[in-house]
């Protein structure tokens, strides 16, 4: 998990650089990927931050990205589905 982590880390960062004027699935992904490493490392907290940034960015998309929603909403579930999970931001707005 924390190779995954590191390497989620890295595309986090590159894709903060490359969409700074506009939003792509691509930067939604990277966020989701890092969010759902964080869950392997039981970092809850930073994982529901994560999802935010990636949610919030989705919904900035021209137009929505239907695998990228999906993968999001996936690992949504499985933070939520955590038992540390259940009160973290990502979590309540679903409910």
């Amino acid at each position: 998990a924390d190779l995954a982590a590191e390497w989620a880390e890295l595309a986090v960062a590159m894709s903060d650089r490359m969409y700074v004027k506009t939003d792509h699935h691509y930067h939604v992904q990277a966020l989701t990927t890092l969010a759902d490493a964080r869950i392997l490392q039981a970092r809850l907290e930073e994982s529901s931050s994560l999802i935010q940034r990636a949610q919030a960015s989705m919904g900035r998309l021209e137009s929505p990205h239907e695998g990228s929603q999906k993968y999001l909403d996936d690992v949504r579930a499985k933070l939520c589905g955590n038992k540390g999970g259940l009160n973290l931001a990502a979590c309540m707005a679903t409910r």
